[in-house]
């Protein structure tokens, strides 16, 4: 195995991918491209970055993860000190770092980039231990990331609702 993919089947606002027809994505990718690599998906919230160590452990030279920025995150904490390059294929409802990064919205052209794509550095920031290469949230944003994080159905919608329900509840700390 020379690529580990990290899928989580379960970020997007609406499902739009099932996991067969992320699998299916996947494997064309690795075809296309000529590479080998395992496709593995995670078991819930926080199960990703478990993940990342033990394809890291079994000698991928490359991560990709296909999912939302939690996803994103956990894989690439992982990666920060393994001197692995690390790929994305936006899949979540907001896909925040891979818009920052201008990375491809169309699944093929994502693959093909996180596949063979030029490397970038980017930044990597901490608080409390845990890293973070977008932003970091704190106050109101962090609570409200929490609550939309119970969420089975994501998409801007809920988010948005979610912001008026505890805008009208929301008890700042000092």
């Amino acid at each position: 195995m020379s690529v580990g993919i990290i899928v989580n089947f379960s970020a997007g606002a609406h499902g739009r991918l099932n996991p067969e027809s992320r699998t299916q994505l996947a494997e064309a990718a690795l075809r296309d491209c000529g590479v080998e690599g395992r496709i593995v998906f995670t078991r819930g919230v926080g199960s990703a970055g478990g993940l990342a160590r033990e394809m890291i452990e079994e000698g991928a030279t490359l991560l990709v993860a296909l999912g939302g920025d939690g996803t994103v995150n956990d894989v690439a904490s992982e990666t920060v000190c393994s001197g692995l390059v690390f790929g994305i294929v936006p899949g979540g409802s907001g896909n925040g770092l891979a818009r920052e990064l201008w990375i491809e919205r169309r699944p093929a052209d994502a693959w093909r980039t996180a596949l063979q794509g030029a490397e970038r550095t980017i930044d990597a920031g901490e608080i409390a231990g845990r890293l973070f290469f977008n932003v970091a949230g704190l106050g109101f944003d962090a609570s409200l990331a929490r609550i939309f994080n119970t969420f089975e159905r994501r998409g801007l919608q809920n988010y948005i609702m979610s912001s008026l329900r505890e805008l009208l509840s929301y008890d700042p700390a000092h």
